[in-house]
């Protein structure tokens, strides 16, 4: 059922687009706009995808493949062939297009009035959006809908999250993690290497970013907090659990307003955020103990949860 739903949304968007946004609305207001500002900061989604869209309470941001669109140059490059990401306010009906091509395996993250997604150097003009004197990378932007601006992080992803999940977002606070290979093959978690890919926080009230120099995977955040693993392997061959090998992924968390990192010192995957609670999968097998007290070791994860006020890690009955 899902499918024709999003078929019907996209449809009904493109006729949208296709027909008065591109002139006026009754009161003589544009309805479809480019974005009038554009800053940087120094320092998905499946392939083939030509349309997807993410909606919130007021706002909704979906992905238009030029050729669709009566091969209109939608990013001002030259040609008509991107996946440009437009955004629309709900209640007026008011549809912006950003000018950002959006890299097809990297996710729209949608909330409030913020988008944040990733946008492939190759489909923008060919521009070297992160300054490492290449246009093959996939930079992580942040656009605010009410603002109509957008920012770049100046920072490489690695795209596909079907590999590597690799952005979470909660409208204020993107948690992300930049490719050191990428980012014009630099060692950015301090191991001697430039292979990992390192959890970064980005303020998007403030402007700053944070690197925390940790190898992160599956971030979730919410609420002032962030939580992820921290694979060993990429993180120096460290121990961070304990368990007298360095393959494992680590469950940590930050208190993003302390900047607090608290390692769990426990194996665990694909975390999620309810209010002071973390809830993750603990795997047995990586912590190389039966955790469930079934009395064997399985690949099966084993629910946990961390309570960040009261500091007690518990395993979920």
């Amino acid at each position: 059922m899902t499918r024709p739903i999003y078929s019907l949304t996209v449809t009904l968007i493109l006729a949208l687009i296709a027909a008065p946004a591109f002139s006026q609305k009754s009161d003589s207001a544009p309805i479809f706009s480019v974005a009038p500002a554009y800053t940087r900061i120094p320092a998905t989604t499946e392939a083939g995808r030509s349309s997807f869209i993410t909606i919130d309470t007021q706002t909704a941001a979906f992905v238009v493949n030029e050729t669709e669109l009566a091969k209109i140059d939608l990013n001002a490059d030259g040609d008509s062939y991107d996946p440009v990401v437009l955004v629309m306010e709900l209640t007026s009906g008011r549809i912006t297009n950003t000018g950002l091509a959006k890299d097809y395996r990297s996710p729209l993250l949608l909330k409030g009035s913020r988008v944040a997604f990733g946008v492939k150097e190759s489909y923008q003009q060919l521009t070297d959006l992160n300054g490492d004197g290449d246009m093959l990378d996939t930079v992580v932007h942040v656009y605010d809908i009410s603002k109509k601006t957008a920012t770049s992080l100046g920072l490489a992803i690695f795209p596909n999250e079907e590999v590597f999940p690799s952005l979470a977002f909660d409208g204020r606070t993107l948690v992300f993690t930049v490719t050191e290979f990428g980012q014009g093959v630099v060692d950015l978690n301090g191991d001697g290497d430039t292979v990992d890919r390192v959890l970064h926080v980005y303020d998007a009230d403030s402007g700053k970013v944070t690197n925390f120099q940790l190898a992160g995977r599956d971030p979730a955040v919410s609420g002032g907090l962030a939580a992820f693993s921290v694979d060993e392997r990429y993180q120096a061959g460290i121990d961070l659990n304990g368990d007298g090998d360095a393959l494992d992924g680590v469950m940590h968390l930050i208190h993003l307003e302390t900047r607090n990192v608290i390692n769990l010192g426990i194996a665990g995957y694909l975390p999620a955020i309810c209010g002071s609670r973390v809830i993750f999968q603990a795997s047995e097998v990586e912590q190389g103990k039966d955790l469930n007290g079934d009395g064997s070791i399985s690949s099966d994860g084993v629910a946990y949860s961390y309570d960040a006020g009261s500091r007690i890690l518990t395993r979920e009955k």
